[in-house]
C-alpha cells in the first residue's frame, strides 16, 4: 500500500527513493546527488515534505530514530513513568524499552511471568488464572495493572502472546493480547500476525510500542 501511494515519486532520478519492508515498518530511503551539500539536503527535504503529505500520521519517525526513542520522548515530555508485565517474550519489551540510554528516569521495573505459578507469586488472582488461559485480555489486563501497582507507575503495560498451539480454537498461534492502563483508562488490544516464535515476539513488542505511541500522542 505505501508502494503505490508513493509511486509516483518511485520514476525520479534525483532524489531517488528505496521501499523497504522491515520489522518496524515500512522504510523509505531517499537519496539526492549534488555538488552542493545544501542542494542535496534541500532536494530531499522537499520530497520529505511531499511524501508526508500524502502519508500524514502514518510517519513515526525518520533518520535514525526507533520506537524505542519515541516512546522515551514522549514519555520524558509528558513526564510519565512506566512499568511493564509481560509473558511468553522472555522480557523482550523491557530489554527494547531499556536499550535507549536513560531509560531509568521514564521505565520504572518489569515483571517477566513464565508459569501460571509465577504469576499469582507476583500477585495475579489464582481465580482469574483458573478461569482464562494465560494467553487472554482479561489475563493481560490484570498484568498491567499489577506491574502499575508494583511499580507505582503512571502506566502499566501487560503484554501475553499464544506462542505455542492451545487447546482453545478461537486463539490461534500468534495471538498477542495487550492491555495499556493509566489508572484512569483501560485500553485493550488483540492481533494476529504468523510466524516463528522469535518473529512472535519481536512482532508482539513492536505493536505494543506503537499502540503505546498512539496512546501517548
Amino acid at each position: 500500500m505505501v508502494d503505490e501511494l508513493v509511486s509516483p515519486f518511485l520514476s525520479s532520478t534525483n532524489p531517488t527513493m528505496g521501499v523497504y519492508a522491515k520489522r518496524d515498518g515500512i522504510h523509505l530511503r531517499l537519496t539526492s546527488k549534488s555538488s552542493d551539500r545544501e542542494q542535496a539536503e534541500s532536494l530531499i527535504n522537499k520530497r520529505e515534505n511531499d511524501i508526508r503529505a500524502i502519508l500524514k500520521d502514518s510517519v513515526w519517525g525518520t533518520d535514525s530514530n526507533t520506537l524505542e526513542t519515541i516512546i522515551a520522548e514522549l514519555l520524558a515530555k509528558k513526564r510519565l513513568t512506566l512499568a511493564t508485565m509481560e509473558c511468553e517474550t522472555g522480557g523482550l519489551l523491557a530489554q527494547t524499552i531499556t536499550s535507549v540510554p536513560g531509560s531509568s528516569a521514564y521505565y520504572k521495573g518489569g515483571l517477566i511471568a513464565c508459569t501460571d505459578e509465577a504469576k499469582t507469586g507476583m500477585g495475579i488472582d489464582a481465580s482469574l488464572i483458573s478461569r482464562y488461559t494465560s494467553a487472554s485480555i482479561e489475563m493481560a489486563e490484570a498484568m498491567a495493572t499489577k506491574a502499575r501497582e508494583q511499580f507505582d507507575a503512571d502506566i502499566g503495560i501487560g503484554l501475553t502472546v499464544a506462542v505455542e498451539p492451545t487447546n482453545i480454537k478461537d486463539i490461534p498461534v500468534g495471538s498477542t493480547f495487550l492491555s495499556i492502563v493509566d489508572g484512569t483508562t483501560k485500553h485493550r488490544s488483540l492481533r494476529h500476525a504468523p510466524g516463528q516464535q522469535h518473529q512472535l515476539k519481536q512482532r508482539a513488542v513492536i505493536s505494543t510500542l506503537f499502540e503505546l505511541r498512539r496512546i501517548l500522542l
